[in-house]
């Protein structure tokens, strides 16, 4: 009975650090992505200023 129930804990500890770990990659790459997308959306203004100035 008891070793079951350690397997069972072992088994759910190591199925919620995965999706801890996972979550936080998720996390990182929404992180980047929304850099980049600010920095695009950055680039397409100043772009956009430099042709209507000429």
């Amino acid at each position: 009975m008891i070793p079951l129930l350690m397997i069972i804990l072992l088994f759910l500890s190591s199925f919620i650090l995965v999706a801890i770990q996972s979550y936080e990659i998720n996390y990182q790459m929404y992180d980047e992505l929304e850099k980049s997308t600010e920095m695009q959306i950055h680039k397409f203004i100043l772009l956009k200023n430099e042709q209507s100035d000429k």
